[in-house]
């Protein structure tokens, strides 16, 4: 099953709006709906866009993949279908660095 881009949309979005990702980082540019550019603290710039999102819910389903025998309704279980903010971050996270980095 792949992610729809209203998924990708509410990945990004709350990623970088829920201040997870922000939290090591400002954003430099952010179009509101598809990419964001950001810099971390020690200078290191990161563009996440829907390859980000795509990477990193690739490694959330292979990681979850035992406890989560339907996929990506882990990423909309939380509130409706809106996308958990944590879970979100947890993506984008898997997506540029392939593990969790900022906690």
């Amino acid at each position: 099953m792949q992610p729809t881009s209203d998924v990708i949309e509410q990945i990004l979005r709350q990623a970088i709006e829920g201040g997870g990702v922000v939290g090591r980082a400002t954003i430099d540019e952010w179009d509101g709906v598809s990419k964001a550019r950001i810099t971390e603290r020690g200078g290191t710039v990161h563009v996440l866009d829907e390859a980000v999102a795509q990477r990193g819910i690739a490694e959330f389903l292979a990681d979850d993949a035992n406890d989560d025998p339907d996929g990506l309704d882990a990423l909309t279980a939380h509130d409706g279908d809106r996308v958990d903010g944590d879970l979100a971050d947890s993506v984008v996270q898997l997506g540029l660095f392939g593990r969790i980095v900022y906690l």
